[in-house]
């Protein structure tokens, strides 16, 4: 609905988004209303997000802000912010995109007051005039150990330096503190690593905890791929093209391997590998020469 007021004789919207409207209206003698057709614009999820303002329907939006990661039957958390997920780590019904303060640990994002959240990350025991150094975790104390200006609570090396904070397997530990990077978590060490003490992985990208290396080439079976068997099922045949015209012209899968549909050594694999593959298979061709 949109209310009105009656200003010198117009009538004034005082209340409400709608599209204006003109033109004159005439009251007979004794007349006193009049209907106005007004097209009312849905501002209900200003910002695109999803989620209604007023999400429960009660009537009056942010009554019932969404929390506990609850997106329905609820009010958006941050009407004029997109957050769809409607996070909200200290449950104070303000969504954390919104939140100067997302943890509720009393140390703001922008503590510094700069205008950039976390330009000036607490430090040294320090928890005023400076930026929360673990933005989503309660960490009153602001407790850094190694002053890199990640918090021991967020720190993925708590006791050396690592700002950058790199994990290239992405578990519990920094690059920099890591006694095994094993990015398929197989339980063998990539190679190039200098502090894993666990053995190295004959197949770093591919799950294999049994290692099978069947030719003994240091290459793990799963990882040993053959050139022109491009479904990766041990040899190369009719399979292997309707493979590759799948994954070329029908939007089928990628080669497991892309190295080994590279039959011709050109860099790229394109109808050329299909007829190579053909070729060799029924006509005498020569083998398949990948990278």
């Amino acid at each position: 609905t949109i209310d009105f007021d009656t200003v010198d004789g117009t009538a004034k919207a005082v209340d409400g988004d709608y599209t204006p409207t003109s033109g004159t209206l005439v009251f007979e003698p004794g007349v006193t209303t009049r209907t106005i057709v007004v097209a009312i614009l849905d501002d209900s999820d200003a910002e695109g997000d999803g989620i209604d303002e007023d999400g429960d329907g009660s009537g009056t939006p942010g009554d019932n802000p969404c929390t506990g990661g609850e997106t329905e039957n609820c009010d958006d958390n941050c009407p004029y912010a997109e957050n769809p997920d409607q996070s909200d780590i200290d449950t104070d019904g303000i969504g954390d995109v919104c939140d100067s303060d997302a943890d509720g640990d009393g140390c703001n994002q922008d503590g510094d007051g700069s205008g950039t959240p976390g330009d000036n990350p607490c430090t040294g025991g320090e928890t005023e005039n400076c930026d929360d150094n673990c933005p989503f975790a309660d960490n009153s104390d602001q407790a850094d150990e190694d002053s890199d200006g990640v918090g021991d609570v967020c720190d993925n090396c708590q006791n050396i330096y690592n700002s950058e904070q790199s994990n290239y397997d992405n578990d519990d530990y920094g690059d920099l503190c890591d006694s095994c990077t094993d990015i398929d978590g197989d339980g063998y060490g990539d190679p190039e690593f200098p502090l894993n003490v666990c053995p190295e992985d004959n197949c770093p990208p591919i799950y294999n905890p049994d290692q099978t290396d069947s030719n003994d080439d240091g290459v793990g079976d799963a990882c040993d791929w053959l050139c022109g068997d491009v479904n990766n099922d041990g040899s190369i045949n009719i399979l292997d093209i309707t493979y590759i015209i799948n994954y070329l012209y029908k939007g089928g899968p990628a080669p497991i391997f892309p190295e080994a549909s590279d039959v011709d050594n050109s860099g790229s694999i394109n109808i050329l590998d299909i007829s190579y593959i053909i070729s060799y298979l029924y006509k005498g061709g020569p083998e398949p020469e990948c990278s």
